[in-house]
């Protein structure tokens, strides 16, 4: 019996330079999603620059609450408001960071029965490049580099205690300001200072923290418990003559 012969064909080589496209392209694809979820990473603050500081003040007012232990929280942002009397709209602008980024407040908490207003002021490590051009400075000083003033109705509250942390190229300082009686307040500025020249008429930068026309939430902290004092809290970096 005859068979027909039919040569083997020789594998096609393949080019070297679309296997090189190839993996070039799945590394830029991997890279492009690294970066992504590394900005997404930056912008998400650590769990300490969110949690709920608890005071000596604070787990006195809870354990005398029976458990109903009631916090407000509010998101500041841009809203359209409309006046109750003449009916017209005013668009409000609020940003929660500075145009430069430099600085950026977060995580509001108010609560009622004690008059302590926590947030998180984060500030970019940019921002101390900043500091060196603007006052002419080979070096900056030792410790805290920021102080923080809040303007309230009845003058500024310049008195605080705070945590801090680190996280990527960003700081962060989640600060208690006491005897701040909310329902007294239409809108709340936060006034950022260099502590090596510190003027309370001109402040770095300045940020709205609070406005009673946005809604609020409240929550209870069962889940932040046990009510136990943060023994980590710092005192203001400065405090102004005759306050």
């Amino acid at each position: 019996m005859e068979y027909d012969y039919y040569p083997e064909e020789e594998p096609k080589k393949k080019s070297p330079v679309l296997a090189v496209l190839k993996y070039a392209v799945i590394a830029l694809v991997i890279v492009v999603y690294a970066l992504m979820i590394f900005r997404i990473a930056i912008k998400e603050d650590p769990k300490s620059a969110k949690e709920f500081i608890w005071t000596e003040s604070s787990v006195a007012a809870y354990n005398e609450s029976s458990g109903e232990f009631r916090v407000q929280n509010q998101q500041i942002r841009s809203f359209s408001y409309i006046d109750p009397v003449t009916g017209e709209a005013t668009k409000l602008v609020y940003n929660t960071i500075t145009d430069d980024g430099y600085f950026q407040i977060s995580s509001f908490m108010y609560v009622e029965a004690t008059k302590e207003l926590i947030l998180t002021f984060r500030y970019n490590n940019a921002s101390l490049e900043f500091l060196k051009q603007e006052y002419g400075l080979s070096q900056l000083p030792e410790g805290e580099l920021y102080y923080l003033a809040l303007n309230t109705s009845k003058g500024r509250v310049t008195e605080y205690t705070y945590t801090s942390s680190a996280r990527f190229t960003y700081e962060y300082r989640r600060v208690i300001f006491e005897n701040v009686d909310l329902s007294q307040e239409k809108t709340l500025d936060l006034d950022i200072y260099f502590t090596g020249d510190i003027d309370l008429g001109r402040p770095l930068a300045s940020l709205t923290v609070y406005d009673y026309r946005i809604p609020v939430e409240y929550y209870d902290l069962k889940d932040a418990l046990p009510a136990k004092i943060n023994e980590g809290l710092k005192k203001s970096p400065y405090v102004p003559d005759g306050e």
